[in-house]
């Protein structure tokens, strides 16, 4: 009789323990780690570290689809919230209060 399930390496089962937790704190992590670094020279780190937890972050997410766990809404949010997190830049959060400020005349008031 064939098997309709999805195939699954046996290797990835290893992980099956703690891997609903692994994806949500990487993302967080990485997105701490390349958004609080603004020297140049700890920031390229910092991205590598944040590519690398990404695609640590992606094989682990792509497990638990192909394995059908429960947690995959979780890991699947946990990698888009890491995705957007690095094209959302910064800085223009930054720049959008303060020419809004400026703007209702209230640019006296401080930011933080």
């Amino acid at each position: 009789m064939p098997s309709y399930m999805p195939y699954v390496p046996y290797w990835f089962e290893a992980f099956a323990a703690w891997t609903p937790w692994v994806v949500p704190i990487l993302a967080i992590l990485g997105l701490w780690i390349a958004r609080l670094c603004e020297e140049a020279r700890v920031r390229s780190v910092a991205e590598a570290c944040y590519f690398g937890a990404m695609i640590v972050a992606a094989m682990i997410t792509l497990r638990t689809i192909l394995a059908d766990d429960n947690c995959w809404l979780l890991h699947t949010s946990s990698l888009g919230l890491m995705i957007l997190g690095a094209i959302f830049p910064h800085h223009m959060l930054e720049n959008s209060a303060q020419d809004s400020l400026g703007e209702n005349g209230f640019s006296d008031v401080p930011l933080r």
